[in-house]
């Protein structure tokens, strides 16, 4: 356990932003296990920080379960689409009428997986971000009752 101990104390305890992950992942084990594996990160990434919280195996195994199928599908259809990217990126020829020879649904299935995967960052970055802002109101309404505390104790 030495590189799970290196990491936390010479990455996780010096980033504040970190450090709100940990203390969230003690306190809602299940919640931060869905919002990293939902994440867009490598899944060497999201296993190794999922390896250095204090998570349990069943809420990583429960998120896994939900967004393992997403991106399995995800991926099929994503390669099914574009199935050559040098014919999704060239310029296509115009035919002897005049129109590119295209219609809206093969520009849309090109299109399409792309734009969804774009939405998809924006989501979960907005989720993370609210949940960030949740974790910060909780930290700073802890410290006003401490110090509230201290003060009447005085």
């Amino acid at each position: 356990n030495f590189f799970r101990e290196f990491i936390r104390t010479n990455i996780v305890e010096k980033w504040e932003l970190l450090r709100m992950v940990a203390d969230a992942a003690a306190e809602e084990p299940f919640k931060v296990a869905f919002l990293v594996r939902g994440s867009m990160a490598p899944v060497s990434v999201k296993n190794y920080g999922l390896g250095v919280l204090d998570l349990g195996y069943l809420p990583i195994l429960a998120a896994s379960c939900v967004f393992t199928p997403f991106y399995a599908y995800q991926n099929v259809y994503l390669g099914s689409a574009c199935q050559d990217l040098k014919e999704v990126f060239s310029p296509r020829k115009k035919a002897a009428d005049g129109s590119s020879g295209g219609d809206w649904f093969s520009t849309f299935k090109t299109v399409f997986p792309m734009v969804f995967n774009v939405v998809l960052v924006l989501f979960l970055v907005r989720a993370v971000k609210i949940q960030i802002k949740k974790q910060r109101d909780k930290v700073e309404a802890s410290m006003v009752n401490k110090q509230q505390k201290a003060a009447k104790a005085e």
